[in-house]
């Protein structure tokens, strides 16, 4: 058989070959005078091209500063012209680090090699000494490099005893909770980098002008359908492993990573295996069975959780796998913030990795971590690990490493080798080197995760907060007296709207750029400070109003009662460790833990406290679990949408997200659920009591949810109002 295919595909290859018109001499002789002007240009990743499109854009602004013509410039441009526009770049930018500099160097030599070709050595050699001695001493650059956080296991356990237990993690809906905790879990056992698993959008502009000369400056138009190269069902198997012994199969995933760095030009998956796990912690199947059971995933329909743990594989198999159904194998399992729902395809967006860095950051806040938490902590801790029981081969293929030498960026700064038992020679400590070298050596959960007022005030002088606030209420005043309204004098584009549309932007981004330096500096404050006074505090036995008023705060957080009560039990149940329970008892916290992640991943826990009974609180209401609770709650009988509801999502069996303003709801109204309509097409009103009412067109729907559901988020408000004055007061 192998043989007739050989055959089969040889004479597809001479039938190609035989209609291919031959080359004369005459042709290679002309395709050898068009090689003689060619210059090889290297296609780099979509993310170096967006650093490239910035040093394009730079380069052109020093061109048109310097009134020349951006490409002859480049094509003939001396190592000189380039040292002058590398102090051009010092002059008019907030370049502090010397880092920054050798960035910019490394992406303009790509520029330049995309753009002219070759880049001399002695000019990029001359290029960096003058940024390592001359901009380095004149501009003052620091040099210092930022500590790289390293995270453990205990460090892990310590983010997902905080995600599941703190009252004050909050999450757009409870199925957020889970794709944050498989996503840690993940990055955690493979090393992966945080692409693989998120989606971060890049602009398409950026993408086609990334280096000089290039023959089309415009992306391509018409709607273009965007692959997510993201985790997808096809990329994750479950499947058993027969347990002749055991009360059941043991149940193993496989996690193909495909989208991994440099995949465009070397295509080199990794495939994973994760399995059952005493600590439930630390389980991924358990999260990857909760969340197929939430999206309907398995092409076998399972009535029970206990139905899909009571599959045993045949004698003569020696695995047995649980297929996903074919319509959901493209799928992203980690999804953004309201694409939840499956129902229809325009709903469905992988998480993106701002969001992602958020909740990242939410987490280490209130877990008590003095460094900011990234993806690349987990990514470092992993290859910790993995180095000290694998081979260096092996090490590379984790990491997906070149050569060895690169893993030398991601070594922990504090060394790992017990020095002093090594010296005197006495057995080695690993639980007090493991504890003294990574992230929880300094962590505090009672360190504030807000700013305080004082630290507000400061650094708002720095910025010239209130100046801008008065000179945008300045020339808010003198639009009002020249226009009648904002509204008016945006309509006409006067040039006092222009400027008062750039003061508002600069004055919204200052107040953010504050709000975050204030929330460092009061959290440098207590974590430099902490410890003199506990110390002060153990020694003279005095109180510290400072340290009791955190602890007073933290025990009222730790201690509210505004938490799910399916999460409450989530939290019991993954604490609980197995290891020394029988099989059976293992067996059924495995299946309740299952059950309750599946009914709290249908429900949205609300952001504020509420003094709703408990009987009548609306995300329970909402919920597809609450119904089955509750013999049978229908959707007729839930509360009406409120304009902090999707109407869509809030109908939905799936969905139930909160969001925090009614102009989010907008957005996302028309961006994942309206987009599908034009102006005449006839949409189905969600709600059931009037699910068998089509209108005609998306003016006509937004009317009738004004009109007969109260559901107002596309009226039109005024741009701003002053403080105590509302829109339809004016």
């Amino acid at each position: 058989m192998a043989r007739k295919r050989k055959s089969r595909a040889r004479a597809r290859l001479s039938l190609k070959h035989a209609e291919h018109k031959p080359s004369t001499n005459v042709d290679y002789e002309a395709l050898q005078r068009r090689l003689e002007q060619w210059t090889p240009k290297r296609n780099y990743a979509q993310t170096t091209q967006v650093m490239m499109s910035y040093m394009v854009r730079m380069w052109e602004k020093f061109c048109q500063h310097m009134n020349l013509d951006p490409k002859s410039a480049l094509t003939t441009g001396k190592r000189e012209r380039f040292m002058v526009f590398f102090q051009w770049i010092c002059d008019n930018s907030n370049v502090s680090k010397k880092s920054t500099l050798l960035g910019y160097k490394r992406a303009f030599k790509m520029v330049y090699e995309k753009s002219v070709g070759p880049m001399n050595a002695e000019v990029y050699q001359a290029l960096h000494t003058w940024i390592e001695h001359e901009l380095r001493e004149s501009f003052e650059l620091s040099a210092e490099r930022r500590e790289k956080p390293v995270l453990c296991y205990d460090d892990v356990f310590r983010l997902l005893q905080t995600h599941w237990g703190n009252p004050s993690i909050k999450y757009p809906s409870e199925r957020q909770r889970l794709n944050v905790a498989l996503m840690q879990q993940i990055s955690f056992f493979t090393a992966t980098r945080p692409r693989t698993l998120c989606y971060r959008p890049l602009n398409p502009e950026r993408l086609a002008n990334h280096y000089v000369g290039q023959e089309s400056h415009s992306p391509p138009q018409g709607e273009q359908k965007e692959h997510f190269k993201t985790l997808t069902y096809r990329d994750v198997s479950l499947f058993t492993l027969p347990n002749p012994e055991g009360p059941k199969d043991l149940i193993a995933m496989e996690i193909t990573l495909r989208y991994t760095k440099g995949w465009e030009k070397n295509p080199n998956p990794k495939k994973f295996i994760l399995y059952e796990v005493d600590n439930l912690m630390f389980d991924a199947t358990v999260l990857m069975i909760a969340i197929g059971l939430l999206d309907d995933a398995f092409k076998n329909k399972f009535s029970s959780v206990q139905d899909l743990y009571s599959i045993r594989t045949s004698s003569n198999r020696g695995s047995l796998d649980l297929c996903w159904k074919e319509s959901i194998l493209d799928v992203p399992i980690f999804r953004h913030p309201g694409s939840d729902c499956l129902r229809t395809s325009s709903c469905v967006q992988p998480i993106r990795y701002n969001t992602y860095l958020q909740y990242l950051h939410m987490l280490g806040e209130h877990s008590g971590f003095m460094e900011v938490l990234t993806p690349y902590a987990f990514r470092r801790g992993a290859g910790e690990a993995i180095e000290g029981v694998a081979t260096q081969g092996q090490l590379q293929q984790v990491m997906n490493h070149r050569d060895a030498g690169i893993y030398q960026a991601y070594i922990n700064e504090r060394v790992q080798v017990d020095v002093v038992a090594a010296i005197i020679g006495q057995p080695s400590k690993p639980a007090l080197m493991r504890a003294a070298t990574h992230l929880g050596r300094s962590v505090d959960p009672r360190a504030p995760v807000k700013p305080t007022a004082d630290d507000l005030k400061i650094v708002g002088r720095e910025h010239h907060l209130e100046e801008l606030e008065y000179f945008r209420e300045v020339l808010r005043s003198e639009i009002i007296s020249e226009s009648g309204t904002l509204k008016k004098a945006r309509d006409a584009k006067t040039e006092l709207y222009a400027a008062y549309e750039d003061i508002v932007k600069k004055t919204r981004v200052t107040r953010l750029v504050v709000q975050k330096e204030a929330e460092k500096r009061t959290r440098d404050h207590f974590f430099n400070n902490v410890s003199s006074i506990e110390i002060d505090r153990q020694l003279h036995n005095r109180k510290s109003d400072y340290l009791d008023q955190l602890e007073a705060e933290l025990d009222t957080k730790l201690q509210s009662g505004d938490i799910l009560d399916e999460r409450r039990l989530v939290t019991q149940l993954l604490v609980e460790d197995l290891s020394e329970r029988s099989e059976s008892i293992r067996l059924q916290a495995r299946l309740y833990t299952v059950d309750t992640l599946v009914s709290l991943g249908r429900l949205t826990e609300l952001s504020e406290p509420t003094s709703t009974p408990a009987n009548d609180h609306p995300a329970q209401l909402a919920s597809p679990t609450c119904e089955a609770k509750q013999d049978g709650l229908s959707q007729d009988a839930r509360l009406p949408c409120e304009t902090t509801h999707c109407f869509f999502c809030y109908w939905d069996q799936a969905s139930g997200r909160r969001f925090s303003t009614r102009y989010k709801v907008r957005d996302h109204l028309k961006r994942y659920h309206l987009k599908q309509y034009d102006e005449h097409s006839t949409i189905q009103c969600p709600s059931p009591t009037c699910r068998d009412e089509s209108i005609g067109g998306i003016t006509a729907f937004k009317s009738h949810l004004a009109s007969e559901h109260s559901y107002d988020v596309f009226a039109q408000r005024f741009v701003e109002c002053t403080p105590g004055e509302t829109a339809t007061g004016r």
